[in-house]
């Protein structure tokens, strides 16, 4: 199942699906293209709907944490999947998710 990103409240933005490398591309811009729309707020991303993702979730994840932060938002994740935050963790990388 391809990852998609939708709108699914004011400010929160849904995840479903597979976050690979193949999907990376189209994902990144329909996020940034929805987190354009208001700057400067905080959004929230939930991960609840992600099936499978791997390294290039992560390398996502501190993209649109850059991004929001050059329009002066930031952005928590919530449901975010085990295998990630295991990711992050041999990354050296768990401290992003917590102040995501």
């Amino acid at each position: 199942m391809r990852a998609q990103a939708w709108l699914s409240g004011r400010q929160e933005i849904s995840l479903s699906g597979e976050i690979d490398f193949d999907s990376a591309p189209a994902l990144d811009g329909l996020v940034k293209s929805l987190l354009a729309q208001a700057p400067g707020i905080t959004w929230t991303l939930n991960m609840d709907g992600v099936l499978r993702v791997n390294s290039v979730g992560l390398a996502l994840l501190v993209e649109w944490k850059r991004f929001l932060e050059g329009q002066q938002g930031s952005i928590q994740v919530l449901e975010i999947p085990a295998e990630l935050v295991d990711l992050a963790r041999v990354c050296g990388l768990d401290e992003i998710l917590r102040v995501l």
